[in-house]
Parts: structure tokens; C-alpha cells; sequence
């Protein structure tokens, strides 16, 4: 029997077996070290997804923490400016005690128009006075005439409720003071003293129209730079953006040089990096 032909083949059997099997443990291997190439970048892309997910949750957190100190620093600043207005005042009252006083000035109509006082709501028709002391009781409309003798101490009383942080009582007080005292020295302080309250309780729509029956009925005041400066604070509060830069210019021209001027452009300037 011829046994070399199967002999043969079983041969180049072997030799082909034998070539196949390196070449496809190699493929293998390469398979593999691909594998693991792409399973370390995915590690590495899940690490640094983890390390930005920290690095937000970190600056969220940092960004909560600075609003509240901004929220923290804006009371602050009402706070302190209140108190130099009150420290203010009372160097007026002060010296105008020490020099007899001299009287207000006599009320000059407010411009209809080319004026910074336009923007602001005016008073009543029927009065300047608010009948209203705010939320509470109201203030009656046939009250008499205040005693001369007894006018300091009622501003005096009224201030003091402002001073110690009766807003409502102080604007109540305030408003009957200048019904009963109409032609006191003290008018315009107490006109702007009701607007401060009200800007410091956030009842900025009151305190808009107390300031502008400052400006527009004692234009000679020490305090209507400052009833300017207030009311382009709430023009901007109120999202009045337009109305407030121009209430904001007005200050710094009209009365350059004061502290309200500065204040203003620093509103100003605040108000040109947002955008506003």
C-alpha cells in the first residue's frame, strides 16, 4: 500500500497549523494592548470628569458664599450712610441753633421739563402731604396746628423713632410734623427723613415721591443732592435703568465736588460694567 501521499499532506497539514497559530496569538495580543490603551483613557476622562464635577460644586458653593457677603455689604452700606445723614443733621440743626436759623426758602414751582426732577412721580394734587403714615393708623385730616414751644421736641421725637429703627412710627410722626409745622426750618430735613424711611424699608415707590416733593418744593436744601443720589438708587433697584443714569448724571453736575457726586458715579460706573 502507498502510504506517501498521505504522509504528505499530513505534512503540509502541520507546517500550515503550525504558521496559523503564531499569527493568530499575535493578532490577539494586539487586540488586547488596544483594549487596555483605551480602557486607561476612559479612566483618565472619568478622573477628570470627576475632578471638574468637584471643582464646580467647590465655585457654586464659593459663588453662594460671596452673593450673601455682597448681600451682606449692601445692608451694611444703607446702614452707614443712614448714620451719617443722621450725624449729618444733627451738625446742621447744631449750627443753624447757634446762628438763630434762618428761614426756608420760599417754594419755587418744579420745572416742566430740561430738569432731572421730571423723571420723578410728583406729589398730590390736593396736598404734599400724605394723610397716610404707612401701614397703621392713619393720620387725621384736621389736625391743629403744632405749639411753636413744642417744635423741636416733636422733630426731635420723630427722629428719634427714626434712629432707633421705628420706620412706621417715624414716617407717621414725620408726616403730622409737617402738617402742623408747614414753614418750620426743619421742613426739608423732615421731607427727607420720611424718604429715607422709606427707602430703608423698601418701600421705594413712597420714598421716590418724598423725595421728589424735597426736590421740587425746598430746591434749595442742603439735602437734595442726596434726595437725588436716593432716588437714582431706586430708579436702579426698580430696573428704571434709563431713568437712574440720567437722575445719576444730574447729581454729578449739578453738584460736583459733594460726597453724592461721588456716590452717583460710582453708580455710574457700576452700572456701565453690567451693561445696564
Amino acid at each position: 500500500m502507498n502510504t506517501t501521499k498521505p504522509l504528505i499532506a499530513l505534512l503540509c497539514a502541520g507546517i500550515a497549523l503550525g504558521i496559523t497559530a503564531p499569527v493568530a496569538a499575535q493578532d490577539l495580543e494586539q487586540r488586547v494592548a488596544v483594549l487596555e490603551r483605551q480602557v486607561r483613557a476612559l479612566s483618565d476622562v472619568m478622573l477628570r470628569l470627576d475632578t471638574l464635577t468637584r471643582e464646580m460644586q467647590q465655585l457654586r458653593g464659593e459663588v453662594e458664599l460671596q452673593s450673601h457677603a455682597m448681600d451682606a455689604l449692601k445692608e451694611r452700606q444703607r446702614d452707614l450712610y443712614l448714620d451719617l445723614d443722621k450725624r449729618m443733621s444733627k451738625l446742621q440743626e447744631d449750627t443753624a441753633s447757634a446762628m438763630n436759623a434762618v428761614p426756608a426758602p420760599a417754594y419755587t414751582p418744579p420745572p416742566t421739563s430740561g430738569s432731572s426732577a421730571a423723571i420723578l412721580p410728583g406729589p398730590a394734587a390736593s396736598s404734599s402731604i400724605s394723610t397716610s403714615g404707612g401701614p397703621g393708623k392713619p393720620i387725621p385730616a384736621d389736625l391743629p396746628p403744632g405749639d411753636p414751644a413744642e417744635e423741636s421736641d416733636r422733630y426731635r421725637e420723630a427722629f428719634d423713632m427714626l434712629r432707633e429703627g421705628n420706620y412706621q412710627e417715624a414716617r407717621r410722626a414725620l408726616r403730622i410734623f409737617l402738617i402742623q409745622y408747614p414753614d418750620s426750618d426743619r421742613s426739608d430735613n423732615a421731607q427727607y427723613w420720611l424718604g429715607e424711611a422709606g427707602y430703608v424699608t423698601r418701600d421705594f415707590a413712597t420714598a421716590l415721591e418724598d423725595f421728589s416733593t424735597l426736590i421740587e418744593q425746598y430746591p434749595n436744601s442742603p439735602k437734595v443732592a442726596d434726595a437725588k443720589l436716593k432716588s437714582g438708587y431706586i430708579l436702579y433697584e426698580t430696573q428704571r435703568f434709563d431713568d437712574a443714569r440720567e437722575m445719576l448724571k444730574a447729581v454729578t453736575r449739578q453738584h460736583s465736588g459733594s460726597t453724592a457726586a461721588q456716590l452717583a458715579q460710582k453708580q455710574l460706573d457700576r452700572m456701565e460694567r453690567e451693561n445696564r
